[in-house]
Order: C-alpha cells, then structure tokens, then sequence
C-alpha cells in the first residue's frame, strides 16, 4: 500500500505544493494554499510524523526568526525522468527534490519505432535503478519527454514528424 494511501485531500495539496514549488516553509505553504498557521502547522506536522515530509534546513533570515524549507521526504521513493530526443535517449532517477541518483544518455534514432525505443527505455530504468539501490516498488512517478506536440487528454503523440509509427 502507498504511503499517501490514507491522506486527506488538504494534506495531499500540501504535499502536490511542496513538490511544484520546490519547497518552502510552513507559513508559505499555508499562504499559497489559503490555509490557516495553525491548519497549515497541524496538516505540516502530520505529514512530517508520517515520514512524508520533511524539514529540510533554515531559509536565509529576514529580519526575525529564520523559517524552515519542507521537501518531500527522500524515503518516500524516486522518480524516474526520461526525455526520448530525435537523435538521443537520456533516462534518470531522481529523489522526490530532484537530485540526480544515477543517469544514462546515449544516441537513439526515434525511427526505429516505438517497440525498439521503449523497450531499450524498459533496460535503461531497470539498470539505473539496480545502480542506485532502488526496485521498481520504489518508483513514485515516471515523467516522459517525447519529440513532437502531445494530446494531454488521450496521452498520445498528434502527426509526430520525427516518429511515424
């Protein structure tokens, strides 16, 4: 079962912010989602006890106390990022703040048609994360780059120039 499989909607905002706006502290969050100090503080302190979040150093001062940076936290699992180019295929795994674990980039030729290319993709993720110490179970979300415009709705490439197939 995830981790975030028994949060609420409020702490699961929290969390999707924290993520897209590559941290913040607890007063930030509680602004940029319309909340409270003390919901923001209380939803915070939650995901925090349940190994969600976490407080990831002090912002620079601005006058009073300094506040804390949130960020995801790092046992929660990685991401996998791949961006297939006309004419090369970088694959990555990263943590949930998007630190590089391990990352491979070689030539490919989009060409030779989907089954080749995803299949060579399929390796990539597999080695990179035996390389870094992951599984599959550990994959929170894998993000996809491809040469040409996307129909978001039906997740399918539109009349592709480059990929024919």
């Amino acid at each position: 079962m995830a981790p975030w499989s028994g949060i609420t909607a409020h702490e699961m905002r929290l969390l999707e912010t924290t993520f897209w706006s590559a941290g913040g502290s607890r007063h930030a969050m509680a602004e940029q989602l319309g909340f409270s100090k003390s919901k923001a503080n209380a939803l915070i302190a939650g995901l925090v006890d349940q190994g969600l979040l976490a407080e990831a150093g002090l912002q620079r001062s601005s006058g009073g106390r300094r506040a804390e940076n949130l960020q995801l936290h790092a046992g929660l699992g990685v991401l996998i990022g791949i961006d297939i180019g006309a004419t090369s295929l970088d694959v990555a795994v990263l943590r949930p703040d998007l630190t590089i674990l391990a990352q491979h980039d070689e030539p490919a030729d989009v060409r030779e048609g989907p089954a080749v290319v995803l299949a060579r993709v399929r390796t990539l993720m597999r080695e990179l994360l035996i390389r870094c110490g992951h599984s599959a179970r550990d994959v929170l979300g894998i993000g996809i780059g491809v040469p040409g415009p996307v129909n978001f709705e039906i997740g399918q490439l539109v009349n592709p120039p480059l990929m024919p197939a």
